[in-house]
């Protein structure tokens, strides 16, 4: 019997972790999808997206094209965008993640300031062991000048 608790005991604290390294990937593909809206490299869709990807944005409904034509207007000189993610909650059943989260972008273009808040929430697949974005909905809940 003790032989069987230690047992259990050890299959949920290697669990744990295991748990914690797929939330941190599932984190960090969402991180990095927003890093290419202030780097603007269009390049790096393919790594964090499905092919497939739908976003809803306010009422808009954006695919990668879209996404990459966005991307490829030109910038003011002065653009800067800085994403701040605050994860809420997040959860993975097999080869599906799904996370909730505060996404907070505090930009500068034209020597404007500007922090946009949203919250969204992103649908991944795990695709050859790296998660990509399949479905992400968007609610602005703030948008002011600085």
């Amino acid at each position: 019997m003790k032989h069987k608790i230690s047992l259990l005991i050890a299959a949920v604290v290697f669990a744990l972790p295991a748990t914690a390294q797929e939330n941190a990937a599932v984190h960090k593909a969402v991180t990095d999808f927003f890093e290419i809206f202030s780097t603007r490299e269009v390049s790096k869709l393919a790594d964090v997206t499905t092919d497939d990807i739908l976003i809803v944005e306010d009422g808009e409904l954006w695919n990668r094209d879209s996404i990459a034509k966005f991307l490829t207007k030109p910038a003011p000189a002065d653009f800067k965008r800085e994403n701040t993610m605050k994860f809420l909650d997040t959860n993975i059943k097999g080869q599906t993640a799904w996370t909730t989260y505060e996404n907070t972008a505090r930009i500068l273009a034209n020597q404007r300031k500007f922090i946009v808040v949203w919250y969204e929430t992103a649908v991944l697949i795990n695709d050859k062991n790296r998660w990509k974005i399949r479905t992400l909905h968007s609610t602005t809940k703030e948008n002011r000048r600085q």
